[in-house]
């Protein structure tokens, strides 16, 4: 199997900035993901499957400047149903990055 359309998901955030500039924060949501069988038989079409998601994170707001840098592990939860098996599915996956802010 691999993803045709890809994932669409959205999430509810709690954050609770300390005083030393980091921000520890949780999630949980939920989507879709669009899956396409892989090879080219044409009696498989491609199908979508509801999707669970939650996670945690943690930033940092770098003192006297528009910068922050983080992190975040989260989960997605669903279930398979297909190919002869029948069971829930966890994906997990871990993230880091750098983000700027602009002030409007």
């Amino acid at each position: 199997m691999e993803l045709a359309d890809g994932l669409y998901d959205a999430d509810l955030q709690y954050r609770h900035p300390l005083r030393s500039g980091w921000t520890p924060y949780l999630f949980a949501g939920g989507g879709g993901a669009r899956i396409k069988p892989a090879g080219n038989d044409p009696s498989e079409s491609a199908f979508s499957k509801g999707v669970g998601k939650a996670g945690l994170g943690l930033s940092y707001n770098v003192p006297n400047s528009r910068f922050a840098i983080g992190g975040e592990g989260t989960g997605r939860l669903y279930k398979w149903d297909r190919d002869g098996f029948n069971k829930n599915q966890l994906d997990a996956l871990w993230s880091g990055g750098i983000s700027y802010r602009f002030d409007i």
